[in-house]
């Protein structure tokens, strides 16, 4: 066996799931300890922030919960020719 006898379907189903943090920016901020935030695809979801964040911020978002600023990353062009 591959996986040394454990269930291989359960171990591809881990290695699938998609419970991973995604990015999303502050459209809103509520004075109840949340903020709507718009994801990329346009999709608006209210979640819980237990710190502050104003509008325009990138957050990191996990199921209900900002769990911390997105990282900001710089960009590069590269021409080949």
């Amino acid at each position: 066996m591959i996986f040394g006898g454990t269930n291989s379907f359960a171990q591809l189903k881990d290695m699938l799931a998609s419970d991973h943090p995604v990015i999303a920016t502050v459209s809103n901020v509520h004075s109840d300890g949340t903020v709507t935030v718009q994801h990329r695809g346009g999709a608006s979801q209210r979640v819980r922030a237990p710190t502050s964040y104003s509008v325009g911020a990138d957050v990191m978002v996990h199921e209900d919960k900002v769990v911390g600023e997105a990282p900001t990353l710089s960009t590069s062009t590269i021409s080949i020719g």
